[in-house]
């Protein structure tokens, strides 16, 4: 009896490690191992905050000299790709011996609202009717967010072609004109604005060395607004306006990844 009962156990041991194998082969067609599927939600751009942000790039002579980082044609693509995933405002300008010409700006209205999931407290009945409720909204809100970002991108491919003749032009301006491109920009996102909160995050992105030379206005010593200012050049310059404690970096694609994350938090 004992040598019948090892012999079973030893059978159906071997079964046991023919089926686990077998199961093995089946998922592993082609040479590959397939694991187990799980299913992963998309991410939910629905619940980013709006950006807004102004970019100020050096148009003068001194910038080549203080190695600021010449923007070309996909510098911005990051920044405007992101304001399509969750709205919000940008202006573009220029530092130049005056810094009054015209923002460039792109304004993208906050997507849809998302219907909310009901939750399962209810009794079975209740539940079931909220959530055919829910399911009819989620198909209303799906449609309308395909519109919505179908017309956000619009609005960045036709805004590109501006927004590259504007970094296209010469950096030949002779003196820089650092404070009136600041006041522009803090009256830019101080701007009443009802299609987003007034908490949202603001960010001031200077592509310069800062170094004012172009009249004898006073110092800024504060900015007179919530926003953080951001500067990019590669000689870590913080020019005329190291009283405002601006945030460095070497390169604008860093600088402006930082905008990105930082108008999430």
């Amino acid at each position: 009896m004992i040598k019948l009962s090892k012999a079973l156990f030893i059978l159906l041991t071997v079964w046991t490690a023919i089926i686990a194998l077998s199961g093995c082969q089946g998922d592993n067609q082609n040479g590959r191992f397939h694991s187990q599927t799980v299913a992963v939600e998309k991410p939910d751009d629905s619940n980013l905050k709006p950006i807004k942000v102004v970019c100020m790039i050096d148009k003068t002579l001194s910038s080549k000299e203080t190695r600021t980082e010449p923007c070309g044609q996909d510098t911005f693509k990051p920044l405007l790709a992101a304001l399509c995933k969750s709205g919000g405002e940008a202006a573009f300008g220029i530092i130049s011996d005056t810094s009054n010409s015209t923002f460039l700006r792109i304004r993208i209205l906050p997507s849809p609202p998302k219907p909310q999931m009901p939750e399962q407290k209810d009794n079975a009945f209740i539940v079931a009717r909220l959530m055919e409720d829910y399911r009819a909204k989620k198909a209303i809100y799906q449609n309308e967010y395909q519109k919505w970002q179908a017309s956000a991108d619009a609005e960045v491919q036709e805004f590109m072609p501006k927004l590259e003749e504007l970094i296209a032009q010469p950096a030949t301006y002779r003196k820089t004109e650092i404070y009136e491109a600041l006041r522009r920009a803090t009256l830019f996102l101080t701007e009443p604005d009802m299609a987003f909160p007034e908490s949202l995050p603001r960010h001031i992105v200077f592509i310069s060395d800062c170094i004012h030379d172009a009249s004898s206005a006073a110092p800024m010593k504060h900015l007179n607004i919530n926003a953080k200012l951001v500067i990019a050049n590669g000689s870590g310059s913080v020019g005329s306006i190291s009283a405002l404690n601006p945030i460095c970096f070497e390169s604008v694609s860093s600088a402006l990844r930082f905008v990105i994350q930082d108008s999430q938090k």
